[in-house]
């Protein structure tokens, strides 16, 4: 039978092995996110992200710093506290003015309904100062024509209990606002303003996992009636970044009509020369594939000829059987468009004159 100090030690080694196992997973963890982050395309995109003080980093903010590391994205932290788009304007004074550089902006978040629960909701039509709807319409639509950013909202976590009073729990059926909305009420009314907008919808406050009964049980995700612990931020920044990084960039600029510029031309060479045939065209990304008609054009196929894959076909050296052969490009841009240049010919004369001269000497000498 085994004495204490065996198993204690049977113990510490089991306690060893759990330790080390837990510490390769941890770090096969970290490389995973390490490599989502390198491969991402928000990864050394600028984000401006406008919202409560939950969205402020400088303040208690806490989910957009896992954002911020998870993304790689380069934060300019724009979160007001106490700020509303419609029960105040502090938020929505921000959003809707371009001398804080968010025209550089690829990504402006816009966190909203936290400091707005006592502001009538409206219909998600409303466009005017009154209603809720109306203030978010108009955050929204600014943002759209006066910016090249990817536009995304972000729903709010809920309260807890009244700020001045812990007995004042606000359970999910809590009213508030003169026309008696509650929580989810108000959730529901940002997606729909949201989609009426095209503009992607990140429910936090209604889907991320922090609801009433975790909120209520400790004090381990909150600090007060609703900021967020550190733990309590990472949870929800994990899960605003599982949906933004499948979010595209929002591209700003036209693509590049494909077209060509400048067609190949017929060439006229003698026997032994080298000719090339080249191509100019317009697009993105593009490709090029030769080809070659032997029948006038009837078919064709593709060659094989030194440059076969860039805008210059060169034929060296060409000779009599080539005479008569046809050449055309087939461009293809990035997204499969396909462009055909016009057909060049090539026209083979006799021998080059040193050619001639070797032949003579040859027969003399013969």
């Amino acid at each position: 039978m085994a004495d204490l100090s065996e198993i204690i030690g049977s113990i510490r080694n089991a306690r060893l092995a759990r330790d080390v196992r837990g510490a390769i997973a941890d770090g096969f963890e970290e490389l995973r996110k390490l490599e989502e982050k390198l491969r991402s395309h928000w990864n050394g995109k600028t984000w401006y992200a406008y919202g409560t003080s939950l969205t402020d980093i400088d303040g208690v903010g806490q989910y957009c710093k896992t954002v911020r590391d998870l993304s790689g994205l380069h934060l300019m932290s724009k979160g007001t506290s106490g700020g509303g788009i419609c029960s105040n304007t502090l938020i929505k004074d921000a959003v809707m003015n371009i001398i804080d550089g968010k025209l550089t902006a690829d990504l402006i978040t816009l966190e909203v309904g936290a400091n707005d629960t006592s502001a009538i909701l409206g219909t998600i039509y409303d466009t005017g100062d009154s209603t809720f709807c109306g203030a978010l319409n108009q955050c929204i639509r600014y943002l759209q024509e006066n910016t090249n950013a990817q536009i995304v909202v972000i729903s709010s976590t809920n309260s807890r209990y009244k700020a001045d009073d812990k007995t004042s729990e606000f359970t999910p059926e809590q009213k508030f606002g003169t026309d008696n909305h509650t929580k989810f009420d108000q959730w529901k009314a940002i997606k729909e303003v949201c989609a009426i907008n095209s503009v992607p919808y990140i429910p936090m406050g209604e889907e991320a996992g922090l609801g009433y009964a975790r909120m209520i049980s400790s004090d381990k995700y909150n600090i007060d009636n609703i900021h967020h612990t550190a733990l309590g931020g990472k949870n929800l920044g994990e899960f605003v970044w599982s949906r933004l990084k499948n979010i595209p960039l929002w591209e700003s600029s036209s693509s590049t009509i494909l077209k060509i510029v400048t067609q190949p031309q017929d060439v006229t060479a003698k026997s032994g020369d080298s000719v090339s045939y080249t191509v100019v065209a317009e697009g993105e990304s593009l490709t090029y594939q030769w080809q070659v008609s032997s029948n006038n054009g009837a078919k064709w196929g593709n060659t094989s000829l030194t440059g076969n894959n860039t805008a210059t076909l060169t034929v060296s050296p060409v000779g009599t059987v080539l005479n008569g052969r046809l050449y055309r490009c087939v461009i293809t841009d990035k997204i499969g468009n396909t462009i055909i240049t016009n057909p060049a010919k090539l026209t083979v004369t006799e021998y080059r004159r040193a050619d001639m001269e070797t032949k003579v000497i040859n027969v003399s000498i013969g």
